[in-house]
């Protein structure tokens, strides 16, 4: 008895395409151009053209060139935003609104014409990415650099007050007018205070304070991030240990 095949069952390959060329780029002598079917695909720095194994005569599915369109958008933003961080020492607030300004540019140039300055500032002329991806990949980059260590909070506080209140002699008086009304409460416990203080010594000190409690948190990151305060160690209490905090001037 002939038995009848569903063909519909048969597992179909997917459509298979082919590096045929691998260029140096010509703006940037550590990236490559990659060719496939003799046309440009998508292009690599060094490294990942080795992390990844590409070479000439390797065959890719639909799939896989997808991939390796997102690391070269992911290559680009990192080495964008690596460049900037070894420009000066920067906090992390900082570098997730320049990664922030990057999809704006990116958003805009999505919804320009080619001719707009704004298309000329996104990744979108290179693959076309959605959006959210990018934003993925946007995030990806700020864990990279947090995690290799090219952007630190305390550093940046250490450059900030190396560079406002020594380099140009700025004086509690000028730290008055800088900061804001709930900030100067909390400096002018901590200049009143013999020791470093904690988050809960701060607010147990604070008799007269015109913020709330769950503010203190954002209020010393605040002050870190300009320079005013420094952690001065740790301290336990109960079972956990917590950050005490100290003013950079006294």
């Amino acid at each position: 008895m002939e038995i009848l095949r569903n063909n519909s069952d048969e597992s179909v390959d997917s459509e298979k395409f082919l590096i045929t060329d691998i260029k140096p780029a010509v703006k940037n002598q550590n990236r490559v151009n990659v060719f496939v079917d003799s046309k440009y695909s998508f292009s690599l720095d060094i490294a990942q053209m080795v992390d990844f194994g590409i070479k000439v005569g390797q065959s890719l599915d639909e799939e896989k060139i997808a991939e390796y369109k997102k690391a070269q958008e992911f290559g680009k933003l990192y080495q964008r935003a690596l460049e900037w961080c070894l420009s000066r020492p920067h906090s992390e607030q900082e570098l997730k609104d320049y990664l922030y300004r990057k999809l704006q540019n990116y958003s805009r140039g999505r919804s320009s014409g080619p001719s707009s300055r704004a298309s000329s500032l996104s990744p979108r002329r290179d693959c076309g990415l959605p959006r959210e991806l990018f934003l993925q990949l946007s995030e990806e980059v700020f864990s990279k650099l947090i995690q290799k260590g090219y952007v630190d909070d305390r550093k940046f506080a250490e450059y900030y007050v190396e560079n406002r209140f020594v380099k140009k002699g700025i004086s509690q008086r000028r730290m008055r007018m800088e900061l804001t009304k709930s900030e100067m409460e909390i400096m002018d416990v901590l200049w009143d205070a013999d020791k470093p203080m904690s988050r809960a010594d701060l607010l147990a000190q604070s008799d007269e304070k015109t913020w709330k409690d769950s503010s203190v948190h954002i209020l010393l990151n605040g002050l870190l991030q300009k320079g005013a305060i420094q952690e001065a160690g740790l301290v336990k209490r109960n079972k956990t240990y917590g950050r005490v905090f100290s003013p950079t001037m006294t």
